[in-house]
């Protein structure tokens, strides 16, 4: 869905459509859960989360025209509920433990099955990452937003998230390298 598609829905969704703002919401939620799950580690209170932010904007769904960018919007969004749950964990639970590619669109089963493991071993090496360096890495190349919009949503510099781009390729590069290698070796 591209931006036009997207303002499109917006409009739709000013004048109360409520099917315009179900497709918002399926386009944007498995995304902004991931995003979410990134800060608090439950799935169910990153579901929870982006629910409760995608229930703001059918309740606030007159002023959407306002927004200029609903993507950034709603991460941002998404970063700062995310950031309440967690300073509330930590204020009342007294929490201190919070730190922490397709490959192959080929039919044959033997094509499939190296796909999947390919993208186990890719995912294994992404979750091994510093925190700031898989956020970026799954925001850019998972999400596909640019360096500007990941600067914008996380609050940091587009050369800071450059150099966590650089990080996160050698890092993912070595981890990966090796299993390659091996794979072809067989």
């Amino acid at each position: 869905m591209d931006d036009k598609d997207i303002n499109g829905l917006i409009i739709l969704i000013t004048e109360n459509n409520q099917e315009a703002y179900k497709t918002l919401f399926w386009h944007y939620y498995q995304k902004l859960e991931k995003f979410s799950y990134n800060f608090v580690q439950k799935h169910e209170i990153a579901e929870e989360i982006v629910s409760d932010v995608m229930i703001n904007i059918w309740r606030n769904r007159k002023s959407l025209r306002n927004i200029t960018n609903i993507t950034l919007y709603l991460y941002k969004s998404t970063r700062n509920r995310s950031y309440n749950y967690i300073n509330r964990e930590v204020k009342y639970s007294r929490v201190s433990d919070l730190d922490q590619l397709n490959i192959a669109d080929e039919k044959d089963p033997s094509s499939i099955i190296i796909s999947s493991q390919l993208q186990a071993q890719l995912d294994k090496a992404v979750n091994s990452l510093p925190p700031r360096c898989k956020m970026c890495y799954q925001l850019i190349k998972e999400d596909g937003l640019s360096y500007k919009e990941v600067a914008d949503i996380m609050s940091i510099s587009e050369r800071t998230v450059n150099a966590q781009m650089v990080s996160a390729m050698k890092k993912l590069s070595d981890l990966l390298r090796e299993d390659i290698i091996n794979y072809f070796k067989k």
